[in-house]
């Protein structure tokens, strides 16, 4: 469009110095007459069409758009006044249309949405030009001051300040690119320093906390392997020591178990977790994850006689571990825990996921905030009795969203009775 309109800016400086008529149309007076009133007219034409695509841009309102381009619209009817011999039909009406489309100008200018102070006051400033040489044209017409050299050829100066306006408002965008794009890689490099700052904090606290896990796991170890030994080998000790070992030995499990979870943890955040999918019977799984549990005895499987699926073991067992473990530790003492396994089926894909359901009676911990349920570090006001690391639901929501999967919390009051816990998963096997 800014390509049309100066290319139609100098074939009109060429009809105004007369290089035309005495270049080209030589013996054709009434022909160049006809053409320079073409050009004039096409020249304004293109002109309002600029200008409705300049105030678009830098967001006038809708109805200024509308006017500039109405203005256009009157140049088929000027060329065939033109080329019907009533030229000065055509002149006049495109004189009235310069004069409202250099006022509408004026007006839209205070409209425009440009963020740049200077920017925006140039293009005012310009329009405002524009708008007091007009004035300063239509004044001698009016019979107030003289004709000059100027008055003759008014298109040029009009044409003048538009391309000054066009020079000013690239030249000022370009500036502000490059600032923009200056302000952009500023930031970038900050953000390049910050991510590299926090990759190297993660792997200090990674390497520190692997450190940590090895230098605790270690004495732990040991410790149970000793309260092994002196059980078996004090059957004939007090059943207050016994039972002291054993609370000993339960809560090395406890620290243990709290020390695997703050590894898969950061196994995950790292990254460093991977998938490996194969097929496998998710009630023999199942089975075995219940019968590495202590307290597996309380738990009643209910599922398919086969159910085989392409899964990641390690994942499913992790998350069934953890909602076992979570089920049996926070449940009245002895009460049942019923886990349920569950084949779904897609349209047209039978078998394409698994639903497992873990319910439990409320223990003394209480009922879970639902909202932070699964939430990083929660526990429940009552649930500090025992050991734990706030990570296990967490734990295993991250990875069912990480395998496209899903689970949701939810208790069932019974009237006369503990309230139920359910904890239900859904797991695509792929």
């Amino acid at each position: 469009m800014n390509l049309c309109l100066q290319a139609g800016t100098v074939i009109l400086t060429l009809f105004y110095l007369g290089v035309v008529a005495k270049y080209f149309m030589p013996h054709a007076p009434h022909g160049v007459d006809a053409w320079m009133s073409t050009v004039l007219c096409g020249h304004l034409c293109l002109g309002m069409l600029y200008y409705m695509v300049f105030v678009r841009q830098f967001g006038a309102p809708r109805l200024t758009v509308w006017l500039y381009g109405g203005t256009a619209l009157p140049f088929p009817l000027q060329l065939w006044w033109i080329w019907h011999e009533q030229a000065h039909q055509a002149m006049s009406l495109n004189s009235n249309l310069l004069l409202w489309g250099t006022l509408l100008g004026s007006v839209a200018t205070w409209f425009l949405r440009i963020q740049d102070t200077r920017l925006r006051w140039i293009v005012r400033g310009l329009f405002t030009a524009q708008t007091l040489y007009l004035i300063v044209f239509v004044l001698p017409l009016l019979g107030v001051g003289q004709m000059t050299f100027w008055h003759l050829y008014p298109a040029l100066l009009i044409n003048l300040f538009g391309s000054v306006m066009q020079h000013v408002v690239l030249t000022r965008r370009d500036q502000l690119d490059r600032e923009t794009r200056g302000l952009l890689e500023r930031e970038v490099a900050a953000s390049q320093l910050l991510l590299r700052a926090k990759h190297d904090q993660l792997a200090a606290s990674t390497s520190f906390l692997g450190m940590l896990l090895h230098e605790l796991k270690n004495p732990l170890a040991s410790i149970r392997l000793a309260v092994m030994n002196m059980r078996r080998q004090g059957s004939d000790l007090p059943a207050a020591q016994l039972n002291h070992l054993a609370r000993i030995q339960t809560a090395a499990q406890g620290m243990d178990t709290v020390l695997d979870r703050c590894r898969q943890v950061d196994r995950l955040e790292s990254g460093a977790w991977t998938s490996n999918h194969t097929e496998a019977d998710l009630l023999e799984l199942a089975a075995q994850t219940v019968a590495a549990h202590p307290e597996g005895r309380r738990v009643a499987l209910n599922a398919p006689p086969k159910l085989v699926a392409w899964v990641d073991v390690l994942c499913f067992q992790t998350v069934l571990g953890n909602l076992i473990d979570n089920a049996l530790g926070y449940s009245p003492a002895e009460s049942p825990i019923e886990l349920q396994l569950q084949a779904l089926s897609l349209p047209d894909q039978p078998g394409a996921a698994v639903r497992v359901s873990v319910c439990n009676a409320v223990g003394k911990a209480g009922l879970p905030d639902a909202d932070r349920v699964f939430s990083k570090y929660y526990r429940a006001e009552g649930a500090h009795r025992r050991t734990g690391s706030g990570l296990g639901l967490y734990l295993v929501k991250s990875l069912l969203e990480r395998e496209g999967g899903s689970i949701s919390y939810r208790h069932e009051p019974r009237s006369g009775s503990t309230p139920l816990i359910h904890f239900e998963f859904s797991l695509p096997c792929r």
